[in-house]
């Protein structure tokens, strides 16, 4: 079979995704100059330059998604100019970056909506072997990059998890999973059939998530192999793999390991973590009250946090909850701009009946309370923006259709 030939466009939007997951890993001398930090620069600089002489279109969901980051970017920075916080630098050139990212994205994506979706596939293709890989070799040797700070203070019978290129496994396993969910919406509503590659996906997934503790995304992994693979053509097929992993998991498994017991306990939910949890959203909740709705500015959450003498926070500073990092950062304003901008979304998936889009960003909102912090963590925007691709890139091939 002829190999097709990957264009420049796609190379570079290959680049920039796979960066967004890589590159903060990585950085040339010092930890500010960052490979993705660098790379975004090259990418905004190519972007410009390939549509210098393109005429495009933008459609009023791009337009309004446009305005919201821009809105969100000028008035989160407004915000922390007077902020009892302060102004941290490099949370800064992140946050102006999440703005910058977006518009390449976008920009990218209504250039040529068909090739944004096939590079989004192969750069994702791309990651799940490396991924897969690293998560090996952290597996196996208890080893782990530098950027994965959370192992530096836990004990070593965790050292077995994996976080690849994030700082914990939460993050790691929350990004992975986005990945997933999106490739099987790729498989649904781009190719329409689910192939092989997708069951040997949801596996590794599914597989990742037990080793790293990951009960909520247990949960989506269960919810979507529900809504992807159950139906009774593959019904035979499931109950006998289902039987066999059993089989395999009794026989090749040691119970009695201090590592296997470890994920077993960590399966149950209540008990401490859960009572952090809500402690977490009770202060979130609370700090309306403290600043007026407006926010405490970029990334001031963990500041916010800090100052509270809470013994149930149990030390943490993280919101874990997206919405609730939107809130004490940005305020209440922004909060119900997001969750109107995701409601308009749902409103055109459901309007041209693409039901497993609105389970995406459903699936978007849970995943990001599993992770502590969700804010510069890069992916999870390259996904918002792929799952609108998903959308325009079915209706081209709608309009196909109707035409051939």
């Amino acid at each position: 079979m002829r190999m097709q030939k990957i264009t420049q466009y796609e190379l570079m939007s290959m680049f920039l995704i796979i960066a967004c997951v890589i590159g903060p890993a990585f950085h040339i001398g010092i930890e500010q100059l960052q490979i993705f930090r660098i790379g975004i620069g090259i990418l905004f600089v190519y972007v410009l330059a390939l549509l210098k002489h393109a005429h495009i279109q933008f459609d009023l969901i791009d337009k309004l998604t446009f305005f919201f980051f821009f809105f969100y970017f000028v008035y989160t920075l407004a915000i922390s100019i007077f902020s009892p916080y302060g102004i941290q630098l490099n949370s800064t050139i992140n946050f102006t970056i999440i703005f910058v990212l977006v518009t390449i994205l976008l920009l990218l994506l209504n250039y040529n909506s068909i090739l944004f979706v096939e590079s989004l596939k192969k750069a994702i293709l791309f990651l799940f072997y490396i991924m897969v890989m690293v998560s090996l070799w952290e597996i196996t040797t208890h080893h782990h990059l530098s950027v994965a700070t959370f192992f530096e203070n836990v004990p070593e019978y965790i050292q077995f998890q994996s976080s690849t290129f994030y700082t914990n496994p939460n993050d790691y396993m929350a990004m992975f999973t986005l990945m997933f969910i999106w490739f099987v919406g790729y498989e649904k509503i781009i190719r329409k059939k689910i192939g092989l590659f997708t069951y040997i996906f949801f596996l590794v997934v599914s597989l990742l998530s037990f080793i790293d503790n990951s009960r909520l995304v247990m949960i989506v992994l269960f919810m979507t192999a529900i809504i992807t693979f159950v139906n009774k053509k593959n019904l035979p097929k499931l109950l006998l793999i289902g039987v066999l992993v059993v089989a395999i998991a009794i026989y090749s498994i040691d119970w009695n390991s201090p590592d296997i017991k470890y994920l077993l306990e960590g399966l149950t939910f209540g008990g401490s973590s859960t009572g952090i949890r809500e402690t977490l959203y009770k202060w979130a909740l609370l700090s309306i009250e403290q600043n007026y709705g407006l926010g405490f500015g970029i990334d001031n959450s963990s500041h916010y946090y800090q100052n509270i003498y809470d013994p149930n926070l149990g030390g943490i500073i993280n919101p874990h909850n997206y919405l609730l990092e939107i809130l004490i950062n940005s305020g209440v304003l922004m909060v119900v701009l997001y969750i109107m901008l995701n409601m308009i979304y749902a409103y055109l998936f459901l309007k041209r009946k693409m039901y497993f889009l609105v389970y995406m960003l459903i699936v978007y909102q849970l995943i990001l309370i599993s992770s502590s912090s969700s804010i510069f963590l890069w992916f999870h925007y390259v996904y918002f923006i792929g799952v609108l691709s998903l959308f325009y890139s079915n209706q081209i091939q709608t309009i196909k259709g109707y035409n051939t």
